[in-house]
């Protein structure tokens, strides 16, 4: 078996087309964000249930795809 790396497996190539997501996402700080939190606003489990990453980690979803 052919070991791939993940872009090979998923990367864009892979998709006829991208899944819809709703998600939301908030700042530690409005003024000097430092993180950015992601989260599924509808979800019942809201407290256990989002992902936060420095700010110098994110990029724009288009500049991802």
């Amino acid at each position: 078996m052919t070991k791939q790396s993940n872009h090979q497996r998923y990367g864009p190539e892979q998709l006829s087309e991208y899944p819809d997501v709703d998600l939301d996402w908030a700042h530690s700080d409005t003024d000097d964000p430092t993180k950015l939190t992601i989260f599924d606003p509808a979800t019942p489990h809201i407290a256990a249930a989002w992902i936060t990453v420095d700010s110098e980690a994110c990029c724009s979803l288009e500049r991802a795809r």
